[in-house]
């Protein structure tokens, strides 16, 4: 079977995905380079696809006057904001009947906030060594953006006040991602699998995906590529089920799954208690 076409629409799909939001660059340059490494050839097909995808942008900006970059106007500016107000913001939403203009809210981490002393990168390499020169503060923001991305509302993209019911909904998603996370791991890394480069390939989007919501202003829609994957985990544990003789293992399998779960609901819990004023700056990130 000629694998060339699938190669063709998964360069298309990274394209486009590319130009709605450049953040996916991550888990796709990731996975580019894998592919780059281990399968040449097919890399000439991804390509060609991601070119073919990003010419309308390419031809748009072109009629504009602008540079000849195949990406909307106003990206660098994006990845600027983005790069100043992610050390310390947890989350953003908009805010679905409400009366207030604009109709925004954000969550920040006032420990963050103290640990920037007031100086905010400007860049994403800045972002960088932001996290890294103030650790654990950093580390543990990383925890609470990830968490915070996974309680979905009912009403997600959007955020509508519905505090038992949105609960609910935000552990089962959570529980999904994180149970079919696991699953994924324990193939990739279990003694009775093996390594495959498929599964570096789903190992690189997944840590690209997280990657990705710890270097942005974090939205619940941000998550979706690891909710997804973790489907893609959830149903791999439905199709395999237990093999004879890992009952045992699995047991403990298991407590580490739902205590994993438990942990990074908490940690989003505490990621959303500090409300603050819509991209307000450091000065309003206060402790309550």
């Amino acid at each position: 079977m000629r694998r060339w076409p699938w190669f063709l629409v998964a360069g298309l799909s990274a394209g486009a995905a590319f130009n709605i939001r450049p953040a996916a660059l991550l888990p796709l340059g990731a996975i580019f380079l894998a592919l780059l490494i281990a399968r040449r050839s097919a890399t000439v097909w991804l390509a060609l696809g991601v070119m073919v995808a990003l010419l309308p942008q390419f031809m748009f900006n072109r009629s504009r006057g602008i540079l000849g970059l195949p990406v909307p106007e106003r990206t660098g500016w994006l990845s600027e904001l983005q790069s100043s107000y992610a050390p310390f913001i947890v989350r953003y939403d908009t805010v679905i009947a409400v009366t207030e203009t604009p109709p925004s809210v954000s969550f920040c981490s006032p420990r963050m906030a103290r640990a920037l002393e007031g100086a905010v990168p400007t860049s994403p390499g800045e972002l960088a060594v932001t996290y890294l020169e103030r650790l654990p503060e950093s580390l543990a923001m990383a925890l609470q953006k990830i968490g915070a991305a996974l309680h979905w509302p009912l009403s997600s993209p959007y955020l509508t006040p519905a505090p038992v019911l949105n609960a609910v909904f935000a552990l089962l998603i959570t529980a999904v991602t994180v149970i079919g996370a696991s699953v994924l791991l324990r193939h990739a890394f279990g003694r009775s699998h093996s390594l495959t480069f498929n599964r570096i390939v789903v190992l690189l989007a997944w840590a690209g995906s997280l990657v990705g919501l710890v270097t942005s202003v974090t939205e619940t829609r941000f998550a979706l590529a690891l909710v997804l994957l973790g489907i893609v985990g959830c149903a791999v544990l439905a199709a395999d089920g237990l093999r004879p003789g890992q009952e045992r293992s699995a047991r403990w399998w298991v407590a580490g799954a739902v205590a994993a779960v438990v942990a990074l609901y908490a940690v989003g819990v505490t990621g959303m208690v500090h409300v603050f004023p819509f991209l307000a700056g450091l000065e309003d990130c206060t402790p309550l």
